[in-house]
Protein backbone atom coordinates (compact mmCIF):
# COMPACT_ATOMS: atom_id res chain seq x y z
CA UNK A 1 0.00 0.00 0.00
CA UNK A 2 2.89 2.32 0.83
CA UNK A 3 4.37 1.68 -2.60
CA UNK A 4 1.04 2.47 -4.29
CA UNK A 5 0.87 5.85 -2.52
CA UNK A 6 4.38 6.66 -3.67
CA UNK A 7 3.43 5.95 -7.30
CA UNK A 8 0.30 8.09 -7.00
CA UNK A 9 2.30 10.99 -5.60
CA UNK A 10 4.94 10.55 -8.30
CA UNK A 11 2.23 10.53 -10.98
CA UNK A 12 0.65 13.70 -9.60
CA UNK A 13 4.04 15.38 -9.48
CA UNK A 14 4.74 14.48 -13.12
CA UNK A 15 1.30 15.68 -14.20
CA UNK A 16 1.83 19.01 -12.47
CA UNK A 17 5.10 19.55 -14.35
CA UNK A 18 3.37 19.51 -17.74
CA UNK A 19 3.46 22.96 -19.35
CA UNK A 20 0.07 24.61 -19.46
CA UNK A 21 -1.33 25.32 -22.89
CA UNK A 22 -2.20 28.98 -23.47
CA UNK A 23 -5.87 29.66 -23.99
CA UNK A 24 -5.01 31.79 -27.02
CA UNK A 25 -1.85 31.92 -29.04
CA UNK A 26 -0.12 35.26 -29.55
CA UNK A 27 -1.24 35.23 -33.19
CA UNK A 28 -4.88 35.09 -32.10
CA UNK A 29 -4.75 38.41 -30.26
CA UNK A 30 -6.90 41.00 -31.95
CA UNK A 31 -4.91 44.19 -32.52
CA UNK A 32 -7.64 46.30 -34.06
CA UNK A 33 -10.41 45.74 -31.55
CA UNK A 34 -10.99 47.27 -28.18
CA UNK A 35 -8.69 49.74 -26.47
CA UNK A 36 -7.11 47.12 -24.24
CA UNK A 37 -6.15 44.83 -27.11
CA UNK A 38 -4.11 47.35 -29.08
CA UNK A 39 -0.31 47.19 -28.82
CA UNK A 40 1.44 50.16 -27.21
CA UNK A 41 3.03 51.03 -30.55
CA UNK A 42 -0.45 51.87 -31.84
CA UNK A 43 -0.38 55.01 -29.68
CA UNK A 44 3.13 56.20 -30.63
CA UNK A 45 1.87 58.51 -33.38
CA UNK A 46 -0.82 60.03 -31.17
CA UNK A 47 1.63 60.52 -28.29
CA UNK A 48 4.25 62.13 -30.55
CA UNK A 49 1.63 64.44 -32.04
CA UNK A 50 0.51 65.54 -28.58
CA UNK A 51 4.12 66.03 -27.42
CA UNK A 52 4.86 68.19 -30.46
CA UNK A 53 2.04 70.55 -29.43
CA UNK A 54 3.24 70.88 -25.82
CA UNK A 55 5.37 73.70 -24.46
CA UNK A 56 8.32 72.92 -22.19
CA UNK A 57 6.25 74.11 -19.20
CA UNK A 58 3.43 71.70 -20.12
CA UNK A 59 5.87 68.79 -20.46
CA UNK A 60 7.40 69.53 -17.06
CA UNK A 61 3.94 69.84 -15.53
CA UNK A 62 2.82 66.53 -17.01
CA UNK A 63 5.78 64.80 -15.33
CA UNK A 64 4.93 66.35 -11.95
CA UNK A 65 2.90 64.63 -9.25
CA UNK A 66 1.66 66.96 -6.52
CA UNK A 67 0.27 65.84 -3.18
CA UNK A 68 -3.34 66.99 -2.90
CA UNK A 69 -2.81 68.58 0.52
CA UNK A 70 0.22 70.51 -0.78
CA UNK A 71 -1.83 72.41 -3.37
CA UNK A 72 -2.27 76.00 -2.22
CA UNK A 73 -5.12 76.38 -4.68
CA UNK A 74 -6.69 73.82 -7.03
CA UNK A 75 -6.08 76.34 -9.82
CA UNK A 76 -2.39 75.30 -9.49
CA UNK A 77 -3.39 72.30 -11.62
CA UNK A 78 -4.14 74.69 -14.49
CA UNK A 79 -1.30 77.13 -13.79
CA UNK A 80 1.42 74.46 -13.61
CA UNK A 81 -0.16 71.93 -16.04
CA UNK A 82 0.09 69.22 -13.37
CA UNK A 83 -0.11 65.69 -14.75
CA UNK A 84 -0.77 63.78 -11.55
CA UNK A 85 -2.27 64.27 -8.09
CA UNK A 86 -1.62 61.95 -5.15
CA UNK A 87 -3.84 61.65 -2.12
CA UNK A 88 -1.31 60.46 0.43
CA UNK A 89 -1.95 59.40 3.98
CA UNK A 90 -4.03 61.90 5.95
CA UNK A 91 -4.97 64.00 2.92
CA UNK A 92 -8.70 63.53 3.20
CA UNK A 93 -11.07 65.92 1.44
CA UNK A 94 -11.55 69.15 3.36
CA UNK A 95 -15.33 68.80 3.08
CA UNK A 96 -15.38 65.59 5.11
CA UNK A 97 -14.58 61.94 4.79
CA UNK A 98 -17.59 60.56 2.97
CA UNK A 99 -17.85 58.94 -0.45
CA UNK A 100 -19.52 62.11 -1.76
CA UNK A 101 -16.68 64.28 -0.45
CA UNK A 102 -14.08 62.04 -2.15
CA UNK A 103 -15.91 61.96 -5.49
CA UNK A 104 -16.55 65.72 -5.39
CA UNK A 105 -12.85 66.35 -4.70
CA UNK A 106 -11.80 64.07 -7.57
CA UNK A 107 -14.27 65.72 -9.97
CA UNK A 108 -13.08 69.19 -8.93
CA UNK A 109 -9.40 68.29 -9.44
CA UNK A 110 -10.11 66.63 -12.80
CA UNK A 111 -12.18 69.61 -14.02
CA UNK A 112 -9.20 71.92 -13.53
CA UNK A 113 -6.95 69.61 -15.57
CA UNK A 114 -9.49 69.55 -18.39
CA UNK A 115 -9.51 73.38 -18.52
CA UNK A 116 -5.90 73.44 -19.71
CA UNK A 117 -5.10 74.12 -23.36
CA UNK A 118 -4.64 70.44 -24.27
CA UNK A 119 -7.24 69.12 -21.79
CA UNK A 120 -5.08 66.20 -20.63
CA UNK A 121 -6.81 64.43 -17.71
CA UNK A 122 -5.00 63.94 -14.42
CA UNK A 123 -3.44 60.67 -13.40
CA UNK A 124 -4.93 60.34 -9.92
CA UNK A 125 -3.38 58.23 -7.19
CA UNK A 126 -4.33 57.26 -3.68
CA UNK A 127 -1.85 55.97 -1.11
CA UNK A 128 -3.95 53.18 0.36
CA UNK A 129 -1.85 50.03 0.09
CA UNK A 130 -3.81 48.08 2.68
CA UNK A 131 -7.17 49.77 2.27
CA UNK A 132 -8.63 53.10 3.22
CA UNK A 133 -8.58 53.08 6.99
CA UNK A 134 -9.20 56.83 6.85
CA UNK A 135 -12.46 56.52 4.89
CA UNK A 136 -15.55 55.84 6.95
CA UNK A 137 -16.90 52.35 6.23
CA UNK A 138 -14.02 51.27 3.98
CA UNK A 139 -12.37 47.85 4.09
CA UNK A 140 -8.93 47.58 5.68
CA UNK A 141 -6.78 44.70 4.46
CA UNK A 142 -4.23 43.03 6.76
CA UNK A 143 -0.49 43.43 6.31
CA UNK A 144 1.40 40.44 4.94
CA UNK A 145 3.70 40.05 7.92
CA UNK A 146 6.68 37.77 7.50
CA UNK A 147 6.60 37.43 3.73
Amino acid sequence: MKRFGTFVLLGLLCASLQPAKPLRSSTDVETTGSFSMRPFSYYDGKANELLSKMTLEEKIGQMTQAEQDALKDVKDIEDYFLGSILNGGNSDPKEGNSLKAWTDMYDRLQSHALKTRLAIPLLYGVDAVHGHNNVIGAVVFPHNIGL
